[in-house]
C-alpha cells in the first residue's frame, strides 16, 4: 500500500516476468485463458431462463429496477427528466370494453439512481420488444463480466498469477456475482464502477479513476462517500492524512 500514497504520480505494476513491462496491462496468454475460462463458467450458468420473470431472492428489489429501465425502453429520455409512476393503474384505459381489470406496464419512479440498465438497453429493448427481460439480464451479465477482468488485473497488482486466480474464482462464485450479477439491481453496476475505478487509481489515471467512481456513484448514490474520497482532487488531502496516521503509529 506504500506506493499509493507516495509523492509520484504514477504507479508501477511489478507484471509476472515476461508478461510485459512495468506500468504495462499486459498479461500472458495463461492468464487470459483462465480469465476466460472463469467468464465462459459465469456466462453458462447466466444463460438459464434468460428471459423468465425475477423471481428468485430479493425480487421485489429486480422487479422495482426493471419497471424503471422499462419506462426508459417505452418512453426514451423523457423517462429519465420526467420520470412517471404508473403501478397505481389497474386496468388498460386503451380496451374499454373489457371489464375485468388488464395490467399495464408498471413505471416506477427512482430519485437516487440514473436509470443505466434503461439508458444502456434502450436500443435493444426497442429491437428485440419482447424480450425486455433478458435485455436487462444481459446487462447485468455485461457487468459481472467486467468485474470478474478487473479484479483480476487488481489482484495482479500484488499478487502472482496463482494466488490472483484463486481471487477471481472465489469472486466468480461469490453470491453477489453468481446470483445478484445475473438480475437487474444496481448493485453489480456500482461494484464494477468502484473496482474499475481501484484499479485505474493504482495505476495513476486519477481521471479515469474519478469517472469510474462517478458512475458507480450515479448507479447508486449509497457510494457516495467513497466517491469522494477517492476524488482526484481530494488525493493530496488524503495522502497528507495518510502520512500524519503513519507518523502517529
Amino acid at each position: 500500500m506504500k506506493g499509493i500514497f507516495a509523492d509520484t504520480p504514477t504507479l508501477n505494476w511489478n507484471p509476472e516476468p515476461g508478461s510485459g513491462t512495468p506500468g504495462s496491462f499486459r498479461l500472458s496468454r495463461a492468464e487470459w485463458i483462465r480469465i476466460g475460462v472463469l467468464q465462459v463458467f459465469f456466462l453458462v450458468t447466466a444463460l438459464f431462463g434468460l428471459n423468465g420473470p425475477f423471481v428468485s431472492t430479493d425480487s421485489q428489489r429486480q422487479n422495482y429496477t426493471f419497471d424503471v429501465a422499462r419506462h426508459v425502453f417505452h418512453e426514451g429520455l423523457g423517462a429519465v427528466i420526467t420520470p412517471k409512476a404508473s403501478f397505481s393503474q389497474l386496468t388498460n384505459p386503451d380496451d374499454l370494453r373489457s371489464s375485468l381489470p388488464v395490467p399495464t406496464p408498471r413505471y416506477t419512479i427512482c430519485h437516487l439512481e440514473v436509470p443505466f440498465f434503461g439508458l444502456i438497453g434502450w436500443p435493444a429493448a426497442n429491437v428485440f420488444k419482447n424480450h425486455e427481460h433478458a435485455v436487462v439480464r444481459l446487462i447485468a451479465v455485461m457487468f459481472s463480466l467486467l468485474s470478474i477482468l478487473f479484479l483480476y488485473l487488481v489482484l495482479r497488482y500484488w499478487l502472482d498469477p496463482e494466488p490472483a486466480f484463486f481471487g477471481m474464482a472465489i469472486w466468480t462464485t461469490a453470491p453477489l456475482i453468481l446470483h445478484f450479477g445475473q438480475v437487474p439491481m444496481p448493485d453489480i453496476l456500482t461494484t464494477t464502477g468502484m473496482i474499475t475505478a481501484f484499479f485505474f487509481a493504482l495505476h495513476g489515471r486519477l481521471g479515469l479513476s474519478s469517472g469510474a467512481f462517478l458512475f458507480a456513484i450515479l448507479a447508486k448514490m449509497s457510494t457516495l462517500p467513497l466517491g469522494i474520497a477517492s476524488n482526484s482532487r481530494c488525493s493530496g488531502a488524503w495522502r497528507r492524512c495518510w502520512a500524519f496516521w503513519r507518523g502517529c503509529h
